[in-house]
């Protein structure tokens, strides 16, 4: 019993190691984690209010002489927050295309939390496809 949950174990970590990989590139999480050890703060700007968007808000910052555009959520300044008024982001100081609003260490610690969940249920079903084909392939060729 005990080699063959090791054996499964061993066949779930590389598809669960790479779904994980594949995810934090999607999902931006070396940009956010720059965001949280070497964050950058730079004045912008409200460009328009987004209230069919969950109530976010669309602004815009400068680094250098380009400018950039996001999409975050303002909480409850939301209704009184005007286009052209300030606001406070952050952003990633290699990739100023990541950007937002507010403290990414939440968003990091949820992001990294839930692929580490859901990498592990998809390597574990990837595993059990793969054995089960691998299985009827086995009975097929007996035939």
């Amino acid at each position: 019993m005990l080699r063959k949950t090791l054996i499964w174990l061993l066949m779930i970590l590389p598809f669960a190691t790479g779904i994980f990989a594949f995810g934090c590139s999607a999902f931006g999480v070396p940009s956010t984690y720059r965001m949280v050890k070497h964050p950058r703060f730079v004045q912008g700007w409200i460009v328009r209010k987004e209230p069919e968007n969950r109530n976010n808000v669309r602004y815009a910052f400068k680094v250098g002489d380009r400018t950039y555009e996001g999409e975050g959520g303002i909480g409850d300044s939301f209704y009184t927050a005007n286009p052209g008024d300030p606001v406070r982001i952050i952003y990633d100081p290699i990739d100023p295309n990541w950007s937002m609003l507010g403290d990414p260490k939440g968003d990091l610690i949820t992001t990294v939390m839930l692929l580490a969940v859901f990498s592990v249920i998809g390597g574990f079903f990837f595993t059990l496809s793969l054995t089960r084909l691998f299985r009827f392939v086995r009975r097929r060729k007996g035939n």
